[in-house]
């Protein structure tokens, strides 16, 4: 499985490999390949509306901050040991999200969560049809595959 990291600005914003897609296939190819290419790019930019959206309701602070002690809990651990903490501790998994899911509610802020997520998934939608896969990449238009093609090689 292919480690999830960061693509450089320069890959995720270049210019030159903008375009609109020719047929419905081809731009569904391409939003398969590049929201798995840049998966964590698209999640910081819904971090950045977050942020931008904290900074526009101070409430939101506080799911935020929760959800991030919440996440540094869960990613200290270890895969096993998550799945032996969810089996014997349930409960307090249900705590947490509980109380998640209440500070929430009780600081009015899931409409802007929700604006959050929209926006942020409009604007991905549209860099992963937009942007033409990198050199290296055939878009097929059969079953909408993205496929590795081999660069010739030269004999001198």
């Amino acid at each position: 499985m292919q480690q999830l990291q960061v693509k450089p600005v320069s890959e995720f914003f270049d210019t030159k490999r903008f375009s609109v897609p020719h047929t419905a296939d081809e731009a569904i190819s391409r939003l398969q390949a590049n929201l798995r290419n840049f998966a964590v790019n698209y999640l910081l930019v819904f971090a950045c509306f977050i942020v931008v959206s904290c900074f526009r309701n101070h409430y939101m602070l506080v799911p935020v901050l929760g959800t991030a002690g919440v996440a540094a809990v869960l990613f200290k651990v270890r895969p096993q040991q998550l799945e032996d903490l969810l089996k014997t501790d349930l409960n307090k998994a249900f705590v947490l999200s509980f109380t998640l899911v209440s500070l929430i509610y009780l600081t009015s802020t899931f409409g802007t969560l929700t604006w959050c997520f929209i926006f942020a998934a409009i604007v991905s939608m549209v860099h992963a049809a937009m942007l033409a896969p990198q050199q290296g990449f055939n878009v097929g238009s059969s079953n909408a595959h993205v496929t590795f093609v081999e660069s010739p090689t030269h004999e001198n």
